[in-house]
C-alpha cells in the first residue's frame, strides 16, 4: 500500500476508534498473500463478499450476534443521533461513513457517504472511500467512476490512483490499464511503497499475474495469456507467471509453447528467485 497516506479524514475520528485506510484495505486484500495468486484470489473474494457477521447491524450486535466491541457499537449510535439532529451536516455523514467503513458495513457506509457527498459534493478522501466500499459490494465500475471523480477533484491523490489500479486490473479484468494507472501514480509520487516496504514498481507482475488469473478462471485464456505477457514484460522472470502460463499453453493443447516457457525456470538465477518469491510469500501470509 502507499506509506506516509494519512487520511483527512483522521482528524475528525474519536479517540480510540482506528482508521484503517482505503490503500491498506486494498494492498491487504491483493497482496497481504505474498505473491503467490491463490491466496491472493481467497482474500479478494473474500472482501467482495462480506460474512454475515459484518452485515449484521448494531442493534444486532448488542445483542451479541456481531464481533464488534462496545466502544465502536457506541461511537456508531452517537454518530446516528448526530446525523438525525443535523441531517445537512456533511462532516457528520462522513464520520458515520468512516464508522461504518471500519466496521466493514458496505451498505451503510455507502448511503452515509453518499449523503455526505450529496451535501458537500467533490470532496476526494470521501469518494476515494466510497469506491472502496462499492468494490468490496462487488460493483466495479461504480468504484472506478468514484475514484476517477476523487482524481478529478485532486489529480495527486495516492489513494484512488492506487485503487483505480486494481481495480481496473482486477475486477475489470483490464491489466494493462491497472499497471497504467499505477505508473501514473509513481510518475507522481516515485516514493510509493507497498505495505512490506517494496517498491510499488516490484509488484506490477503481481498485479498483471493476479488479472492473468483471474481472466483465466473466467475462461477468457486470451486476454489470460496476453496479462502473463504483460507481467513477464514488467519482469522475464517472474516464477510465477512463467508457471501459470505454461500450465494455460499445455491445457490448450500448445505443450511445445509451455516446454519452451518453462525452460527459463532451468537456470540458476531464476530457481533462486523463484524460491525467494516463494520465501516471501510464506512472510507475507503470516502478517
Amino acid at each position: 500500500m502507499p506509506q506516509s497516506q494519512t487520511s483527512a479524514r483522521e482528524s475528525s475520528r474519536p479517540r480510540g476508534v482506528m482508521l484503517v485506510s482505503t490503500a491498506c484495505i486494498l494492498a491487504a486484500v491483493t497482496f497481504c498473500a505474498g505473491l503467490f495468486t491463490g491466496l491472493t484470489l481467497s482474500s479478494v473474494q473474500q472482501v467482495q463478499q462480506p460474512s454475515v457477521s459484518v452485515a449484521t447491524s448494531p442493534e444486532a450486535a448488542q445483542n451479541g450476534s456481531s464481533g464488534h466491541s462496545q466502544e465502536w457499537i457506541t461511537h456508531v449510535e452517537q454518530a446516528k443521533a448526530a446525523v438525525e439532529k443535523n441531517p445537512n451536516d456533511a462532516e457528520a455523514w462522513t464520520h458515520l461513513g468512516n464508522l461504518y467503513f471500519d466496521g466493514q458495513h458496505s451498505k451503510e457506509a455507502v448511503e452515509a457517504y453518499e449523503r455526505s457527498l450529496a451535501l458537500s459534493p467533490g470532496n476526494p478522501d470521501v469518494l476515494t472511500d466510497l469506491g472502496t466500499m462499492y468494490r468490496s459490494l462487488g460493483k466495479a465500475n461504480e468504484a472506478l467512476a468514484r475514484f476517477d471523480a476523487a482524481i478529478a477533484a485532486r489529480p495527486d491523490h495516492r489513494n484512488a490512483r492506487f485503487n483505480r489500479g486494481l481495480t481496473l486490473a482486477l475486477d475489470l479484468g483490464r491489466p494493462a490499464e491497472g499497471l497504467a494507472a499505477w505508473k501514473e501514480l509513481l510518475a507522481l509520487h516515485p516514493d510509493v511503497t507497498m505495505g512490506d516496504g517494496r517498491p510499488l514498481k516490484e509488484s506490477f507482475a503481481p498485479l498483471a499475474t493476479d488479472a492473468a488469473t483471474l481472466l483465466e478462471q473466467q475462461n477468457k485464456n486470451d486476454e489470460a495469456l496476453a496479462a502473463y505477457d504483460l507481467a513477464l514484460n514488467e519482469q522475464p522472470d517472474f516464477a510465477p507467471a512463467v508457471e501459470r502460463k505454461a500450465a494455460l499453453l499445455e491445457r490448450l493443447g500448445r505443450a511445445d509453447e509451455a516446454a519452451s516457457l518453462l525452460s527459463r525456470l532451468k537456470a540458476p538465477s531464476a530457481t533462486a528467485a523463484s524460491q525467494t518469491e516463494t520465501g516471501q510469500s510464506a512472510t507475507a501470509a503470516g502478517n
